[in-house]
């Protein structure tokens, strides 16, 4: 990935992803590049009106004449990813574990 790239990329962002909780537009201090590997970057907008952090992954095209955007995920760092793990879930995942050989052809 190519710095141009990265430098569209967070000009996207600025136009068109506005703070999830206030609507105001990032500047480019906010985001910050938390990776980027080959065409995957990840990155960490933290709003300065509101502080709202949110987290973004995006995949560019490799071909710089013909890059898009695609999947472009905004999630709140206000939400969890999902549900609480109950002790019935850790449970779970400790018999399964007991028994478990390292194998994932096994289990697929």
């Amino acid at each position: 990935m190519k710095l141009k790239q990265l430098q569209q990329l967070i000009t996207e962002v600025q136009e068109k992803m506005p703070c999830e909780k206030c609507r105001a537009n990032y500047s480019e201090p906010e985001i910050t590049i938390i990776g980027a590997v080959e065409s995957e970057v990840h990155l960490e907008m933290k709003c300065r009106k509101c502080g709202h952090q949110s987290a973004m992954s995006a995949t560019l095209d490799k071909y710089a004449g013909t890059r898009k955007q695609r999947g472009l995920i905004v999630r709140s760092m206000d939400k969890p990813l999902s549900d609480s793990v109950t002790p019935d879930d850790v449970i779970e995942m400790h018999n399964f574990l007991q028994d478990f050989t390292g194998n994932f052809h096994e289990i697929l």
